[in-house]
């Protein structure tokens, strides 16, 4: 079930500033009617902040896919999952990464979780779907990125050095898949950027180049690399969810260009989309309010949800100019 009669360019995003625990719980929950597609992903991203415990977290998390339909919503949940990092989350994970009846872009989401979660007996998990990339290449392609990751800190743990881990990107605080190089410069772009492109390399490599170029604010390089890839969806949506990390406006034509694309994967139309609400430009505004209408529901329920999102940072601005006095 979508809400597809909903899309239009008259659609007026439901914004509210703040959620407490029992409104996050009533509009996650709500059944009929069921609250509007862009207010339900506004409040799951105020679970990690009002709900009181990981256990709790989960457990609503768990709730929400008893009930959620939509596809954008379903995958948003496992990531939360896996942002939450409670090992409490790796059933329901395990089952839907196993549901041949969920969707590929909800399993993906379920793989990268419990890939972020290190859950026991994952290696058995993931490698179930690593030679699926002829009928699920997605998944494929997570779970390939994930082994390789697993193997490359095993590996540096056994050679003692440092765990495996390489360093986070300063103010990039998400649960990466892949981690960018600390030692790198700004001379080391252009090496980057052929990285990046080069689809001879194993997916892993690219990913870890993509995060080193995302830590050094190379934006040019990533929106590069996103218009050209033909290799792998899985790749192209993540350079499109590091761009949003950015904020960079000069690299939107490239999300626009993927969002408006109607070959491209859905799960690249829809981390395009949500890239796009980073980007405080009437120019990105207008190309979601024209995608309003797309065919895919994950496609509409991405600019429903990217408007919301505008909507909702520009009304925190507004807010806090009022308090401060400013005109």
């Amino acid at each position: 079930m979508t809400e597809f009669s909903e899309c239009s360019s008259e659609f007026s995003p439901r914004v509210k500033l703040s959620f407490t625990h029992d409104e996050v719980s009533e509009c996650l929950m709500s059944v009929a009617p069921r609250e509007p597609v862009d207010h339900r992903y506004q409040a799951l991203f105020f679970v990690r902040t009002t709900v009181p415990s990981k256990t709790e977290q989960v457990a609503l998390l768990e709730k929400t896919l008893g009930i959620e339909t939509s596809i954008l919503l379903r995958h948003e949940v496992c990531y939360l999952m896996g942002q939450i990092g409670s090992p409490e989350a790796i059933p329901t994970l395990r089952r839907i990464l196993h549901a041949a009846d969920e969707d590929e872009v909800t399993r993906h989401e379920a793989a990268e979780a419990l890939a972020a979660l290190e859950a026991p007996g994952l290696v058995e998990d993931l490698q179930e779907y690593a030679l699926t990339r002829d009928t699920l290449p997605l998944l494929a392609d997570t779970c390939n990125l994930a082994l390789e990751g697993l193997k490359r800190k095993q590996d540096a743990q056994m050679c003692g050095c440092q765990g495996g881990e390489k360093g986070q990107g300063g103010r990039f605080i998400t649960t990466d898949p892949a981690k960018g190089d600390p030692s790198a410069t700004v001379d080391d772009v252009p090496r980057l950027e052929a990285s990046l492109k080069d689809e001879s390399l194993a997916l892993y490599d690219r990913y870890e180049a993509a995060f080193t170029l995302r830590n050094l604010g190379a934006g040019g390089s990533l929106a590069a690399a996103l218009e050209g890839d033909t290799s792998s969806a899985c790749l192209r949506h993540e350079l499109a969810f590091v761009l949003a990390q950015l904020e960079d406006e000069a690299t939107a034509d490239a999300l626009i260009s993927k969002l408006e694309d109607p070959k491209e994967h859905g799960v690249v139309r829809h981390e395009a989309a949500i890239a796009l609400s980073a980007m405080d430009s009437p120019h990105a505004k207008a190309a979601l309010v024209r995608n309003l209408a797309d065919p895919d529901p994950m496609v509409h329920e991405s600019c429903k949800a990217a408007l919301s999102t505008m909507e909702y940072w520009a009304a925190w601005e507004a807010e806090e100019a009022r308090i401060l006095g400013q005109p």
